[in-house]
């Protein structure tokens, strides 16, 4: 099984979902918490039950920007 590192907000939501998911506390409460609505609980929930801890982790982590200049040409402007 592949470690799965989470940034700090990530870990926090993934945790606050576990608890929900294993009934610690209400979604209601679990909203609150991370500053979402009810709807946003219930996604989360459902991407923690099929994909575990690997479905927090946001989607654009390794891309570079669209911005993004190589040093070299930096170096030069």
């Amino acid at each position: 099984m592949k470690e799965v590192k989470l940034r700090m907000n990530e870990q926090l939501k993934y945790e606050e979902i576990r608890k929900y998911v294993l009934g610690y506390q209400s979604n209601e409460r679990t909203s609150i918490k991370l500053g979402i609505t009810i709807r946003q609980v219930n996604k989360l929930k459902k991407v923690y039950k099929e994909k575990g801890k690997e479905g927090f982790i946001h989607g654009n982590r390794d891309c570079k920007p669209i911005n993004y200049k190589e040093l070299s040409l930096r170096m030069k402007l």
